[in-house]
């Protein structure tokens, strides 16, 4: 067995799946090693230097030891910046350069790769070039500037046209030298040499881009890239994959951005599209003369710099803020929407697997219209055949051993579905001072104690009402209203909730806010919407999970369990409204965790925040959107700042849909953190408002929101999808007591349409206000350059 996966990981790399070509008998040395990082104190000189092979310029500059002046990110730094799991190497240190003095490679090997064809070399970018060549003499890095028509070595591999793309094509293939490599376009420059690139490499990750001003366009032209075989929200760093940098935070910017005008914190300039200063007409150079590279080296000898270009960083955030300003107004109506209100999201195929499906429909016409991929192809076949043969021989008998072990410990517990017994609902409904908790099977099993392995917990669709198993431990649903709410408007949703529960082993709480003594106790709020937060933290800690619902949440198909909604890589699950994008506050799930428990009281404790008079706060739906924004990217400062200041300044519903925009657009399409939470899509949790499809469910569906009626027989206006109402006394085995009105059954592909048709019309509809992401709206980097970046 070990002998085919070693086969078929070599014919994989044969195939051309890394990110270089490798062969299986190549020996291949780890860029990390540890003897590499004093490498850069060697020169180049012995490098072959013919006429085909790329340029190549050092010196050698001794390397000065100046760790005294290293800024150190230490652990309480990351602990105190929400930073501590991203795992960053002790060794990682980021410091900036002073006085010209010697870069430190505390990285290892770096190389500075730029690329041209025939027609560009020494004819457009002249004046970038040298400006490149005087800071790398004050450096130990090597450089290469590549010709993409003559090299020898990009030849046989890089067969592509346009050299925009022959150019990463060639940076691949030499990355291979080199532990680190700057890629940059042939009009960039250098406008101020004092920096050093380490400033500018994160470590954690394998890539490293940044956005451009005018448009947040991922700029392709220059890029960092660490050498592996591994080689977008307002999250910016992925660890081991990549990390963007925002606009104007990174080495290099558009020069036309300010007109040259540069300050100590710019290293490189992008667009030097001219030979020399002497020939280039209408240009404003920050320089008085044009550079002679033998005069670079130690210091700022080389550089001539004209004085009234160096400006201050207050003076250059004023020229970011006018700018931003600017762009707010002309920037094109096609690039001011996001997407998800110009296609529909929900109601079609998503976005991401039409990427997937146009990906795969690429890669398969390359297959059959080349015949050395075809073969390739069944050569992978054959042998991934084989390996699965050979895996399915050694695995069978475990797999039935765990199956057999999984399904005796199921069978052991007195838990069948036939045992149910039926008793009295109807003391369900609060009475007292303290809360009903009803276990509705009094053949509940203490679940606490099953061992279940985490690779047994495959969680499928319940079937024909069978029995929901504990694979979770004990879940608890949990209900809360005041007095006046009692028994008077939520009657339908609640005795459709307490029929399906009936059916399985959950516990239901049910807490009356005004007079449960355990709530008066603790919870101090006003706000019955902020209390019923601060009740579900107190009573969280009877439970193992618990489904947090509004009262006038509904069951519409009780063919479902909740373990089907549970993810246990996190404590809290929520969940986005379909009309608006709002994470909704009314419904969740939560873990019995310290941590939920934390943020359930803290959620709570905002009710003073969403108090302001003449304000449209959201009630208790708008602190939970900055508080998610708070927990998941506790580093973003600015943007919290931003959005907070949106939800504070909102004066009706409009403005309230920008300030919800600016969270959608922040926490961006990842919904899913580990360890902390999870974000259900529209319409893929276990519930969804009732008015979207009036009523009318599919097999997918589970709960309904919004069922604010007492009973059906004197609701007005209300087209049930029950033809009676609930006798509780009847629920518990199957479907007893469920009378579906079947005309408001329909196929998911119903359902699809109609969800699709709403999207179509909301796009029309929605507030012009929540249209427009906030770095539309209001500057970014104008008033927060340049610590935007700051951790």
């Amino acid at each position: 067995m070990f002998c085919a996966l070693l086969v078929a990981v070599c014919l994989i790399r044969q195939l051309g799946f890394g990110s270089h070509e490798v062969r299986c008998d190549e020996k291949i040395e780890s860029p990390q090693s540890e003897e590499r990082q004093a490498m850069n104190d060697k020169t180049v000189s012995d490098t072959n230097s013919n006429e085909d092979q790329p340029q190549l310029l050092s010196d050698s500059i001794d390397v000065v030891s100046t760790k005294n002046d290293f800024e150190k990110v230490t652990e309480s730094n990351l602990k105190a910046n929400g930073l501590i799991n991203l795992d960053v190497p002790s060794r990682r240190k980021v410091f900036r350069r002073k006085n010209m003095q010697t870069c430190e490679p505390v990285y290892g090997r770096i190389m500075v790769f730029t690329a041209m064809d025939d027609k560009s070399i020494n004819v457009r970018y002249g004046f970038a070039q040298r400006s490149l060549e005087c800071y790398l003499a004050s450096t130990n890095y090597t450089f290469i500037q590549v010709n993409l028509d003559t090299d020898r070595r990009i030849q046989d591999h890089c067969k592509h046209k346009t050299a925009y793309f022959k150019k990463h094509c060639a940076a691949a293939y030499y990355l291979q030298d080199t532990d680190w490599m700057l890629i940059l376009d042939a009009d960039t420059g250098v406008v101020n040499p004092n920096h050093c690139l380490e400033e500018y490499i994160d470590d954690r990750v394998d890539m490293i881009f940044y956005e451009r001003f005018f448009n947040w366009e991922i700029a392709c032209g220059n890029y960092i890239v660490r050498s592996s075989l591994a080689l977008l929200r307002e999250q910016r760093l992925w660890p081991g994959k990549v990390r963007i940098y925002k606009r104007a935070h990174a080495w290099v910017r558009d020069a036309w951005l300010s007109s040259d005008d540069w300050t100590d914190i710019d290293f490189m300039f992008h667009g030097w599209k001219i030979e020399n200063l002497k020939e280039a007409k209408g240009y404003v150079s920050p320089f008085t003369q044009d550079f002679n590279v033998t005069e670079c080296g130690r210091g700022y000898s080389g550089w001539h710099y004209n004085l009234d270009k160096k400006k201050t960083i207050q003076e250059m955030r004023t020229v970011f803020s006018n700018f931003e300003k600017e762009r707010a107004k002309s920037h094109p109506k096609e690039g001011r929407t996001p997407y998800f209100l110009t296609v529909p999201d929900v109601g079609e195929t998503s976005i991401a697997l039409c990427f997937k499906q146009m990906a795969v429909t690429v890669e398969v016409t390359r297959i059959f219209t080349k015949p050395r991929r075809l073969s390739r192809l069944l050569v992978l076949l054959l042998a991934f055949a084989a390996l699965l043969f050979l895996f399915l021989q050694f695995a069978d008998v475990k797999h039935h051993t765990r199956n057999d072990k999984l399904r005796n410990l199921i069978d052991s517990v007195h838990y069948e579905i036939d045992a149910v017994q039926q008793h009295d609902h109807k003391d369900v409904t609060i009475q007292g001072e303290a809360p009903k908790v009803h276990n509705l099977n009094f053949d509940l099993v203490d679940s606490s104690n099953l061992n279940i392995p985490k690779k047994a917990r495959k969680v499928l669709p319940r079937n024909n009402m069978e029995v929901c198993k504990p694979i979770y431990g004990r879940v608890t649903v949990f209900t809360a209203m005041d007095q006046r709410s009692v028994k008077v408007r939520y009657g339908l949703a609640q005795r459709s909730l307490e029929c399906y529960l009936a059916s399985t082993n959950y516990t239901l709480v049910q807490v009356n806010l005004d007079t449960d003594e355990r709530v008066k106790k603790h919870c101090k709020h006003r706000s019955t919407y902020f209390k019923k937060h601060c009740a579900a933290a107190l009573y969280l800690e009877d439970t193992d999970w618990m489904l947090v619902l509004d009262a006038d949440t509904g069951v519409i198909n009780p063919n479902h369990c909740l373990e089907e909604y549970i993810d246990d890589r996190v404590d809290m699950i929520f969940y986005e409204r379909f009309f608006n994008w709002e994470i909704a506050c009314g419904n969740y799930i939560v873990k019995n965790t310290a941590q939920s428990r934390q943020f359930l009281m803290e959620y709570a404790n905002m009710e003073k925040e969403s108090r302001k008079p003449g304000a449209w706060l959201g009630s208790d739906n708008g602190p939970l959107q900055i508080m998610i924004l708070k927990h998941v990217m506790p580093f973003a400062q600015h943007i919290i700042d931003t959005c907070n200041q949106m939800w504070h300044s909102s004066k009706n519903y409009n403005q309230y849909t920008a300030y919800l925009l600016c969270v959608k657009v922040a926490l961006g399409e990842q919904r899913l953190w580990p360890g902390k939470l999870r974000i259900y899509k529209r319409a893929h949790a276990w519930v969804r408002d009732s008015w979207l499809t009036s009523n009318e469910w599919s097999d997918i569906d589970f709960m309904i929101h919004g069922w604010k009626i007492e009973d059906i027989k004197n609701a007005k206006h209300f087209v049930s999808p029950f033809k009676q109402d609930f006798n509780v006394t009847e629920c518990g085995r199957g479907y007893s007591g469920w009378h579906f009105e079947l005309s408001k059954k329909k196929t998911v592909e119903e359902i699809k349409k109609q969800l699709f048709d709403f999207e179509k019309d909301h796009m029309r509809t929605h507030p012009v206000e929540g249209r427009t992401p906030y770095f539309l709206t209001v500057p970014d980097v104008g008033e927060c350059y340049p610590h935007c970046e700051d951790f």
